[in-house]
């Protein structure tokens, strides 16, 4: 997988392809925030990744982002 396209308000399950998939919140500002969780319920508590930074995971997850319509993140994957 090279890319991740996420739809607003749309909580969505990611599996890695590889050992580990790393995913980067290039959304261009303070305000366009990606969220990750283990349970995908919007009503529940999300972390949040800010603009700029990373998450890296290994295992299915959930990945949600409110600030845009659509947003296409780039994901690496690695061994």
């Amino acid at each position: 997988m090279d890319e991740l396209a996420l739809a607003q308000n749309t909580p969505t399950l990611v599996t890695p392809v590889k050992a580990v998939a790393t995913i980067q919140n290039t959304m261009p500002t303070n305000d366009d925030d990606l969220y990750v969780s283990t349970h995908g319920d919007i009503a529940k508590k999300w972390i949040k990744i800010e603009s700029g930074d990373s998450v890296k995971f290994a295992e299915p997850t959930y990945l949600m982002q409110i600030g845009r319509a659509n947003w296409v993140f780039p994901v690496v994957e690695s061994d």
